[in-house]
């Protein structure tokens, strides 16, 4: 793609190149016919909140890492391997040094390699030649127990400091290791921690590993006809009456679906969930309709505590409807919020009705409903916040609106 900068004359030219068996995409920027020397050598990436960035290493790569949704961007400038500082601009911008500018015929030129990695041990894997290793853990109790692997020792020199990727759904992770000897250690909220060693060839693999044994906590929340009910778990660490105190579990950063916090949504009432060992208050609640129900419960380890509990409606609200009329979730582009993770908590807190309401896109919640299975207990339809200039005044909920896909 090609286009005029600063409208005198000088146009910017960037290519995108990726050929087969590429472990990066390469690209390259050009400024044609500039009419001053001060050009800068600079890349960019909107990358928000969960985001941790590093700056230029003894590889020669800035990253920015993000461990919980499991991703890491590498930038390598082709020419240097100086320093380079990331600035706090929400769109954060990788700085160069002049030397990554390279002189070329009516203009100036600077090439980066971009990885895309699961993590920063990934990209480092990438970047020494590794071949990517397939990690499977057994054994994990529950919803999200968000399995942590750190390699604490290696045959092979580290280059990075980060050495700790989470695996995704049912287990399983991919990740580049160069070839060598290497110690494992597999963790996870509950678990007792396992290390183990293995054996990493010069060729693609699959290595399998169980995790330890777990403490946890499986729920049972029912309403008053006995069917499974929509509710959100919040558990509270207590001290015992021998002194011994126990924090608030922490399952997932605030942006995810199913475990937030010390809190766990279930849309069906029913929740396993592993848990540090220790004494906790337990309030299972569905919103202010409802009384909520209290708990004691002392888990040990290893142990798995059973609980059942029935929700009673208290609050007479007929011919009336509870609504959410803006929410909006990482599709708006101005957050990270899981946008399952969204309705969860709508329909947790017993919400009937909410329209999706994202920025600039006509969307509705059914997906996410059906995939909950609860698309018979809160109605949704399609919607929009347009937003526009100026900011921020002009933002507009409307809803229901005609979504004509690719129009």
């Amino acid at each position: 793609s090609s286009g005029s900068v600063a409208n005198d004359g000088s146009v910017a030219e960037v290519e995108y190149r990726l050929a087969e068996g590429d472990a990066c995409i390469n690209v390259s920027f050009t400024i044609k016919n500039p009419k001053t020397d001060k050009v800068k050598p600079i890349d960019g990436v909107r990358a928000d909140r969960t985001f941790t960035f590093k700056e230029v290493d003894s590889l020669g790569v800035a990253y920015c890492e993000d461990l919980h949704f499991r991703q890491t961007y590498g930038f390598m400038n082709v020419r240097t391997q100086t320093a380079a500082d990331w600035s706090n601009d929400r769109m954060r911008q990788l700085r160069y040094g002049g030397d990554a500018l390279e002189a070329i015929d009516n203009g100036l030129r600077w090439r980066t390699r971009l990885y895309a990695a699961t993590s920063p041990i990934d990209l480092w894997g990438m970047v020494k030649g590794g071949k990517p290793q397939r990690i499977s853990i057994k054994g994990a109790v529950g919803d999200q127990p968000r399995v942590r692997l750190t390699v604490i020792e290696s045959g092979n020199s580290r280059d990075l400091e980060s050495n700790t990727w989470m695996v995704a759904e049912h287990g399983e992770s991919t990740v580049h290791l160069p070839k060598g000897d290497y110690r494992l250690r597999v963790e996870a909220i509950g678990h007792e921690t396992k290390e183990f060693e293995f054996v990493v060839p010069s060729t693609p693999k699959s290595h399998d590993f169980s995790i330890g044994a777990a403490a946890s906590v499986k729920l049972s929340v029912s309403d008053q006809d006995g069917e499974g009910i929509p509710c959100k778990v919040t558990f509270f660490g207590k001290t015992q009456s021998d002194g011994k105190s126990t924090s608030d579990p922490v399952f997932g950063i605030d942006s995810q679906s199913g475990s937030v916090g010390n809190c766990v949504y279930s849309a069906d009432g029913s929740v396993l969930r592993s848990i540090p060992p220790g004494a906790y208050d337990v309030l299972i609640s569905r919103g202010p309709e409802y009384d909520v129900e209290y708990r004691e419960i002392v888990v040990s380890p290893g142990q798995q505590v059973k609980l059942k509990a029935t929700m009673r409606r208290v609050v007479d609200t007929t011919g009336w409807v509870s609504a959410e009329l803006h929410s909006h979730s990482s599709p708006s582009g101005d957050n990270t919020s899981d946008q399952l993770g969204r309705v969860e908590n709508l329909l947790c807190e017993h919400l009937e009705f909410a329209p999706c309401t994202e920025h600039q896109r006509i969307e509705s919640y059914d997906d996410q409903l059906a995939i909950l299975g609860a698309s018979h207990l809160m109605a949704t339809c399609t919607g929009m916040e347009l937003t526009g200039s100026l900011l921020p005044i002009n933002h507009q909920n409307a809803f229901p609106l005609k979504w004509s896909p690719r129009q």
